[in-house]
C-alpha cells in the first residue's frame, strides 16, 4: 500500500479528530470495531463529512484490518502509542506505526510514485 494512502488516510483522521465532534468514540471503541472487523463502515457512519475514506476500496481495507488487528493484540496501547481515550487517536497511531514498519522493512519505497523516485 503506497505511503501517500496512508497518510491521506492520516490526513482525513486529524480532520475528524480536530472538529472535536468524535470523541466519544472511545480506545474501546476501536479496538472492539478492529476485533469484529467493522471498523471501516463504523468510521464511514461515525464521521461521515469529517472522513472521507472513499479512496479506500476492499483491498486496501483488507490490509489495513489485517495490520491493525496485530497491533491492536500486540502491542501495549499506552506505552508504545500513549493512547488511552481516543478511538480515533489510536487510529492515528495504527496508521503512524504502519508507516513506520514499510519504513523498517523498505517496502514503502516501491509504493512511492516513479515522480518522486
Amino acid at each position: 500500500m503506497p505511503v501517500t494512502a496512508l497518510t491521506t488516510i492520516a490526513f482525513h483522521l486529524n480532520r475528524a479528530i480536530e472538529s472535536g465532534q468524535h470523541d466519544a468514540v472511545t480506545v474501546d471503541d476501536v479496538r472492539q470495531a478492529v476485533r469484529t472487523g467493522t471498523i471501516f463502515s463504523d468510521l464511514r457512519m461515525q464521521l461521515g463529512i469529517d472522513g472521507d475514506l472513499s479512496l479506500m476500496d476492499a483491498a486496501t481495507e483488507a490490509e489495513l484490518l489485517t495490520e491493525w488487528q496485530d497491533m491492536e493484540i500486540t502491542v501495549d496501547l499506552v506505552r508504545a502509542f500513549g493512547i488511552e481515550r481516543r478511538g480515533l487517536s489510536l487510529l492515528m497511531a495504527f496508521l503512524i506505526e504502519g508507516i513506520r514498519r514499510r519504513a523498517q522493512s523498505g517496502s514503502w519505497i516501491e509504493a512511492w510514485p516513479a515522480r518522486l523516485a
